[in-house]
């Protein structure tokens, strides 16, 4: 029994001051391929080795998530839920196995791409969006002066009254922010949402206010902007009293 004790002690010993070699692991993603934004995800570490015991760790390449797990098997997988464009790119995984006297670290492994998407488009103002599920907002105008005259063409303001432009929209953000877009000026008049509506004011109809008026939703998430579809415009005529 002394002797057994006695060569497991010189084998830990020289483990110590010789070098372990370990292989390369491999990774992989499920699900493979892109990947919805929200949607949870598993990267899963693996290596062929009779050093068990060790830690793995997962890291984003060109980003800064970092994940260790220790393991007692020769695989782990790290979960990310609810993936947003912060997470994407490339991931490597390392596996690490710690001597007497000196921790060992395997190659990294082979990347595996992380690629958050949505369906592309190009929408006012024009930039690159990736969309999510947003409805189309409503528009509605109204004057507390009693200034309108409503017709199937056009709604008439008369000129020196006040009139609001609202726009609503039914989100599951409790966040966001309309644009008005108005077909006599090169840029959009942007206010924040307010129990997902908002309200544009005029405080006296002139005739730089007639034209065609319409409302876009956006929402910011992970540093990308998300737009909906335009409503339908409303026609502004503005008439003499």
């Amino acid at each position: 029994m002394y002797l057994i004790s006695k060569a497991i002690s010189i084998v830990l010993m020289f483990w110590g001051f010789f070098s372990v070699t370990l292989p390369k692991p491999s990774i992989s993603m499920n699900p493979v391929g892109e990947v919805t934004w929200g949607q949870d995800i598993g990267i899963t570490c693996t290596i062929k080795t009779q050093h068990l015991g060790g830690t793995f760790t997962l890291q984003q390449t060109s980003g800064s998530l970092r994940k260790t797990k220790t393991s007692s098997t020769s695989s782990t997988t790290f979960s990310i839920r609810q993936v947003n464009f912060d997470h994407e790119g490339p991931y490597q995984c390392q596996y690490q196995i710690r001597g007497s006297s000196r921790d060992f670290s395997s190659p990294l492994s082979d990347s595996v791409r992380l690629s958050v998407t949505g369906k592309q488009k190009i929408q006012f103002p024009i930039l690159f969006l990736f969309t999510l599920p947003l409805q189309q907002p409503n528009i509605s105008l109204t004057s507390p002066d009693g200034g309108l005259v409503w017709s199937p063409e056009a709604t008439e303001v008369t000129r020196g009254y006040s009139f609001f432009i609202t726009c609503s929209v039914s989100s599951n953000y409790p966040w966001g922010d309309f644009s008005l877009i108005f077909s006599g000026s090169k840029t959009a008049v942007t206010k924040p949402a307010i129990n997902h509506s908002t309200t544009f004011e005029f405080p006296a109809a002139d005739y730089e206010h007639q034209g065609n008026y319409s409302c876009v939703y956006e929402v910011t998430l992970s540093s990308r902007k998300f737009i909906s579809t335009k409503t339908t415009s409303i026609t502004v005529i503005i008439k003499c009293k």
